[in-house]
This record gives C-alpha cells, structure tokens and sequence, in this order.
C-alpha cells in the first residue's frame, strides 16, 4: 500500500520529483587523472543495494521486561548505559551480539544500531522487515527483552555498491569532489589518495551522503574497483516507524541524494588556458548564450582563487553557483587538473536499480484520471 503523500516544506517554487513523493512528509527542516567517460563505461554494474547501519529505539516505559532490561551489564556513557561488558582477554562483548544497544534512564527507551547483514553486505530492500523481525524474535524476545512498543527509526543509510574498473572508479570518486550541490550544499573529500567524498549541508558538519572506495577501506581487491554511493538519513525520535521503511521509500531516501534532481549529469573542470575557448565554443554551438558565458568566466576564475563568494557577495555567487551547476561547470582551485565525467552514465545503473522500487508508487490509482 502506497504511504501516504504530503507537501514538504521548502520546495514550493520547484515541482515534486519522483524522490520526494514516498517520504518527503518526513523531512522537516538536512591529483586525479583526466577524466572524460564519453559517455560509454565498461565493466560497470551494480554489486548490491540496501541498507547498512540501521539504528531502531523502542520506548520501554510502559513494557513488562523494562525490570529484566535494567538488571543487564553495562557500562555508563554520556548517551547513558552501553550494554555488554569486557569479556575473554579484555575483549569487549556487546549484550546484544553484533548490534551497538544503548539504554536511557531518562528516557527509558532501547537504542539499537543494528548489523543486519553480513560484514560488507547489504540488507536487501525487500528483506529489510524481516530482518527487524527476526532481530527481535531471536535477540530480543528469547532474551526477555521483547519490547511492547512501535520500533522508530533514527538513522538508516541507504547504499549502492558499483564495481567497476580502477579508473572508471577514480573517475566516480573524481567527479564527486568536484559537483556543485542543490541548496547550498557542499561536497568535502578526504584521504591520500582521494577515496572518499562527504556531501555537507550549507552550515555545520553532519554528513548526508557519502561516495567512497570500499576496497581502500577493506585493503581487498582492486583498489577504486567497488564504489559506495551512501545516502545518510536522521530522524527525531517518533517521527518514522519502521514499518513506514518499505523498499519504495528506501528508494526515495537514495534518490533524494543521488537522483537526477540532485547530482547534476556532468561534471566539467577547465583548464585555465582553454577556459575561454572552451565556454566560446559552448556559445557558438548554442549551449549557453554569450552573457552565461561571461559570468561562468568570472566565476571559474574567482573560484579558482577561493575568493568567490567575498568579490561577488552571497546573493550574486548564489545565483552564479546555481546557474554553474545547471551547465555542468565543477569548482576549480588552483592546481585542479581537467575534469570531464559523465555522471550520468557512470552512477546510471545505481539510479535504475533504485527507480525500478518506485514504478509501483508512481502509479495514478485505477479509480483516479492519469
């Protein structure tokens, strides 16, 4: 059955895209090589897709094994009592198996961070209730800890795994660095060589979304040759059941991070010798007008410098960075080398796999007009 849609907040002036339809009523305000894919990847697929962390609180305050939760060994923290204890050789033992659980005496609720795949896999969209249900059948209820209360999510991270090639995923990897984000929101890369990049909102430090090189992190395979696409998610504490987590909203939560809507199709950097030949050739062939051109000159150069947003002032670099965003043009710093990735075709089959979850939802209802 189809959740319910509601408006969302902040996106009057835009229609609705296919990724805000399932759970946007949720949300209330969250040296590389030269690069050119010519739009044609080889040795590209999708490894696997679902759900890695998933963290689950349940309310105990009115439960009858609340007395049996309490008597359980722990060590206190400052999110209140961390359950398990050191065991052989030191070692610590969580009480709960592989799931991190944490328990407030204030609030007296359970907080799980469950581990419901085997180590580097992925909970399958399709097997994810189950998962919950067998986590509390099996690890909950046989230990008297079954809970009386609505399970409520708090995070989950929504991913695609793409093997591929070692340099098309540096190209990935490359092309992420260098988008420019709707909204305001940054992009961040880290590691030596580059294999990880943190999408970040307009202001502070939490993490929506990150791209990174799963075989660096392991130490196995080829390295670039498994590229995460990581959509990251919080939610308050009631605001979404985990019933409400259905394979066509895990769908949404991805696209609302890697969609079309969000990551623009290409990614170009210019070389600052060809820069004005480059955005004259793109005038002369009727991809953008003469003025377009003008400002995206400017604008590259500034950014170059890392003194945009101060020589512009935020209203015009807003307005510049958008109009940069929707013709492709990367940020570019000083020592940035060319860049041209077809974004598009090179986290394509990750899109497919996530909309082919929302055909049903996007249905008009057999009682209704289309």
């Amino acid at each position: 059955m189809p959740v319910p849609l509601l408006p969302r907040s902040g996106r009057a002036n835009r229609p609705r895209t296919g990724a805000e339809q399932v759970v946007g009523h949720w949300l209330e305000g969250d040296e590389s090589p030269v690069c050119n894919t010519g739009g044609f990847v080889e040795n590209l697929s999708v490894a696997r897709h679902g759900v890695d962390d998933l963290t689950l609180v349940w309310d105990y305050s009115e439960s009858p094994t609340l007395a049996k939760l309490v008597q359980l060994p722990y060590v206190e923290s400052l999110r209140g009592r961390v359950l398990g204890g050191r065991g052989a050789f030191g070692k610590w033992e969580s009480e709960l198996g592989r799931h991190y659980a944490t328990y407030s005496d204030r609030t007296q609720r359970l907080s799980v961070q469950l581990k419901l795949a085997d180590e580097g896999e992925l909970t399958s969209p399709d097997d994810l209730q189950g998962s919950v249900e067998r986590f509390v059948a099996y690890t909950l209820a046989v230990r008297g800890l079954e809970p009386y209360s609505l399970a409520f999510v708090t995070r989950v991270d929504v991913s695609a795994d793409l093997a591929c090639d070692s340099l098309t995923g540096r190209k990935i990897i490359d092309g992420m660095a260098a988008v420019r984000l709707s909204g305001g929101r940054r992009v961040e890369a880290v590691g030596d060589p580059r294999s990880t990049v943190y999408f970040l909102p307009r202001r502070g430090r939490a993490k929506l979304a990150r791209t990174y090189d799963r075989n660096l992190l392991t130490g196995e395979g080829e390295p670039y040759g498994l590229i995460r696409l990581e959509a990251q998610w919080k939610f308050r504490y009631g605001q979404l059941p985990i019933a409400a987590l259905t394979p066509g909203a895990l769908a949404n939560l991805w696209l609302m991070r890697f969609g079309k809507d969000e990551v623009n199709a290409t990614v170009e950097r210019l070389p600052r010798e060809q820069q004005a030949i480059a955005l004259g050739q793109r005038v002369s062939a009727g991809e953008m007008k003469a003025g377009q051109a003008a400002r995206m000159h400017l604008l590259v150069d500034l950014d170059r410098l890392g003194v945009a947003r101060t020589a512009l002032g935020d209203r015009i670099y807003s307005a510049w960075r958008r109009e940069a965003r929707l013709l492709g043009l990367a940020k570019s710093d000083v020592g940035d080398v060319p860049l041209d990735v077809e974004l598009a075709a090179l986290i394509g089959p990750a899109r497919e796999v996530w909309d082919g979850y929302l055909l049903p939802y996007l249905q008009p209802p057999a009682d209704r007009e289309p």
